[in-house]
């Protein structure tokens, strides 16, 4: 999964209000997926939103961020269950620190892909404490790593949403060291130089397409798969690209193709609260 992070220093209930109106809930006509920490009471709005209130209190003056809005998106392609986004989104909250906070979730699905994200409040603060939970960078990618060999231990079905974590292809090690394909190296030498100036699979496809002696082309849903050379012959990217470049790149296609996604639902949700 993809795991924004957005620090959020307005009204708690703006952040709530928004948390609900694109809940699935709405869509479904039922209580599909909703978590809550340390909110006693009930978690209709009036009470979800006094206990951040209530728990603010004790933030103190030197924490300034009132809390986090948290979005944990799936790629379009995977389907997660009910239990699947309860579990993973615990996990998540567990290796945060932040099940120690005050936090409130729903589930929301862009309306063209189905692609759902999870939406979550979590105070800056521990609950009913003036401390706060703070990681580094590196902390924090390694917990998202944590959480997807947790995800792809427990829920392998959702290999599409993995990011951090890929598997090398051993085809692509034996096709490039093999000498029955020598003819090939200067090809293999060309996109590999290509891909190293890349950012994703998407500006790949981009330099390809400008270079003089290069076509890419599509197979089927697979957009960036191959390219054309010398005769029109075809080659497919994965045996091109030396296996961790290529791996790389798709993890940064990923990454691009669920935060343009996300941010695209956001800023339409936002635009309505205008």
């Amino acid at each position: 999964m993809i795991v924004k992070q957005l620090p959020f220093k307005g009204r708690y209930e703006t952040l709530i209000d928004y948390i609900l109106r694109g809940s699935t809930d709405k869509q479904n006509g039922e209580q599909d997926f909703t978590i809550f920490k340390n909110i006693s009471g009930g978690v209709d709005r009036n009470t979800v939103v006094n206990s951040f209130i209530q728990n603010d209190k004790y933030r103190g003056n030197k924490i300034r961020t009132r809390c986090q809005h948290i979005i944990l998106s799936y790629h379009y392609k995977s389907n997660p269950s009910p239990e699947a986004l309860w579990k993973l989104t615990n996990e998540f909250l567990r290796l945060r620190g932040m099940d120690r906070c005050v936090v409130f979730g729903k589930c929301h699905a862009e309306p063209s892909s189905g692609c759902l994200h999870i939406h979550l409040a979590v105070s800056q603060n521990l609950f009913l404490q003036a401390k706060s939970v703070r990681i580094s960078k590196k902390e924090f990618i390694d917990q998202n790593k944590d959480l997807e060999m947790y995800q792809q231990k427990n829920f392998p079905e959702l290999h599409d949403s993995i990011v951090f974590l890929k598997e090398k292809n051993k085809e692509q090690e034996r096709y490039q060291t093999s000498e029955a394909h020598t003819h090939t190296n200067a090809l293999i030498e060309l996109v590999n130089q290509l891909a190293d100036t890349a950012v994703n699979l998407q500006h790949l496809h981009q330099l390809l397409e400008e270079h003089p002696e290069l076509e890419p082309y599509s197979r089927g849903n697979t957009k960036y798969y191959g390219v054309l050379w010398k005769n029109n012959r075809k080659y497919r990217l994965k045996k091109l690209i030396t296996p961790e470049r290529y791996s790389s790149l798709e993890r940064l296609e990923l990454l691009r193709e669920v935060m343009e996604r996300s941010e695209q639902e956001y800023d339409r949700d936002q635009s309505q609260t205008l």
